[in-house]
């Protein structure tokens, strides 16, 4: 069986968090671990440590077996976990609670040289949101984020001494680039007494005054705001929101791009309404944006802002690139029916389409291949559990529980995988073929979905998922690609057979046919 074959081929883990367990699964092979239900959990960049946070406290665990601690330590108040980018240190965060007997706040946030078995810093962080300590990908400068007014700056390793500090009051996020080479920051700052929000680019240190910005941004309308590097960490995206608009009930929302060129513009849309979804291609010389009124557009942009590509229009929300950007897939979550489009970035072209139902969570596989869907509480109560999906519609794994809060693969290092060929076996091939062709199945209400039985046919085709085909509606737009070809002059002998189609509807409906060219008298 094709399932099969691609199943011993997916060397990948994944893990769920449950209620009751946390489960972890090799793809490759039966073999399942349960381990006590926990909190949080989180890996390192390249896979080889899991952190893991329940009633006990918080400890490290190796990924080839899961079991032995290779470090703990008692903080069974852990609600956040972060591993640093070359997992030296670990970043642990309590809710802030005080001390009644001292009528202390005893430190929240933590970070552990664990290799070395030593706490490198405390502090007191209130806010939940933005409690995480950012790095460099080299870890040679940290930085956190203190009382709204202050970013704190470290260097080389040295926790006990602050390196650098940049002052500016009412901060709303920032953002420290991962790229070793040079650093760069970017905070956004909201606006207050008739002065504008604004987000400013600085090169590390130098951000004594605004002059040493080397990108200003303002923003009249803008509450909220939220930051997107690219891989290298030379060019950002800024989404700004406002809760207040003359337009429309749901607000504003506006799109800018900045780069450590000191290159600025506006991200020009072909539709109005929301922005859902940005998307950086792995490759940082691209991006994709899900934007508009339903059914809502998507455009590929290269860095000078100008569309590449537009998808067409559909009910989608999402868009996810797979870790080689040369897969892209487009879906819709939440309260639309779980679409999914998967398009071959390159050539421009559709590949695949179907629906997973009630999905709430999607996550590509390392090997670019295949993907995680998850519908997980609180956002679901009732359906909850995951399924691992090759992109041709064919369904590896299910399972199902009463209560799913997280499901996460396991990373892998860099070159583990090599860039996959978009191209479908002979049985993956009949999938698709048969997802094409088949109608939609009728809707289920959740309640009733467990007690309905599957199909036991045995073929791809009963394992693959069901058709997502949306109603023609007169807001609908084509693909860049396919409108150039439907914008195209007609032959003369398509020209013939459209009109002998048209005679052919005339006479069902009792009209006088036009003739066509070859019956017409000379």
């Amino acid at each position: 069986m094709a399932e099969l074959e691609s199943v011993s081929n997916l060397y990948s883990t994944i893990i769920s968090r449950s209620a009751k367990t946390t489960k972890i699964e090799w793809m490759n092979s039966s073999k399942v671990l349960e381990l006590p239900a926990c909190r949080t959990l989180t890996f390192n960049k390249n896979g080889d440590f899991l952190a893991i946070s329940d009633s006990q406290g918080v400890r490290i665990v190796s990924t080839e077996d899961y079991e032995k601690p290779l470090w703990q330590v008692a903080k069974p108040k852990t609600v956040e976990v972060k591993f640093s980018p070359l997992a030296k240190y670990l970043a642990i965060w309590e809710p802030v609670s005080k001390d009644k007997t001292t009528e202390t706040v005893p430190c929240n946030l933590h970070v552990y040289n664990w290799r070395e078995n030593k706490l490198v810093m405390e502090v007191v962080h209130r806010k939940q949101s933005d409690w995480s300590p950012q790095w460099t990908s080299n870890e040679f400068l940290c930085s956190r984020l203190a009382n709204n007014s202050d970013i704190l700056f470290y260097e080389d390793h040295n926790f006990s001494q602050v390196k650098c500090k940049l002052h500016m009051p009412k901060i709303m996020c920032y953002s420290l680039a991962a790229s070793p080479a040079s650093y760069h920051v970017v905070i956004s700052v909201l606006g207050s007494k008739g002065e504008p929000s604004f987000v400013r680019l600085y090169k590390y240190p130098n951000f004594s005054s605004p002059s040493d910005a080397l990108a200003n941004k303002s923003f009249f309308k803008a509450e909220r705001t939220e930051l997107y590097w690219n891989n290298e960490g030379t060019s950002l995206l800024t989404l700004t929101f406002s809760d207040n608009s003359e337009e429309s009930y749901y607000g504003e929302q506006h799109l800018h791009y900045i780069s450590t060129k000191q290159e600025s513009c506006q991200v020009h849309r072909a539709k109005p309404g929301p922005i859902y979804s940005i998307a950086w291609h792995p490759n940082s010389k691209e991006f994709c944006v899900v934007y508009g009124l339903m059914p809502a557009k998507a455009t590929l942009y290269n860095l000078k802002c100008e569309p590449v590509f537009d998808f067409g229009t559909a009910p989608r929300n999402l868009a996810y690139f797979n870790p080689f950007g040369n897969l892209l897939c487009l879906a819709g979550f939440g309260n639309l029916n779980g679409g999914m489009e998967f398009w071959d970035v390159e050539k421009h072209k559709m590949l695949n389409k179907f629906s997973v139902v009630d999905t709430t969570y999607f996550e590509w596989c390392p090997d670019g291949v295949h993907f995680l869907a998850a519908t997980l509480s609180p956002r679901l109560r009732v359906s909850n559990g995951l399924k691992i999906w090759h992109y041709s519609g064919i369904k590896l794994r299910s399972w199902e529980t009463n209560e799913l809060y997280s499901a996460i693969w396991k990373p892998v290092k860099e070159g583990t995988h090599t860039e996959p060929t978009l191209k479908f076996t002979a049985s993956q091939a009949a999938v698709v073929s048969a997802t094409a062709t088949a109608k939609p199945a009728a809707y289920v209400p959740p309640a009733l979905r467990n007690k309905m039985t599957s199909s036991t046919s045995g073929t791809p085709a009963a394992t693959s998922a069901a058709v997502y085909k949306p109603k023609f509606r007169e807001d609908y737009e084509l693909p860049s690609n396919l409108k150039e070809q439907e914008n195209k002059p007609m032959s003369k002998s398509a020209m013939k057979n459209k009109k002998k189609r048209d005679n052919k509807k005339a006479k069902k409906l009792g009209s006088s046919p036009e003739k066509a060219d070859d019956d017409e008298e000379e």
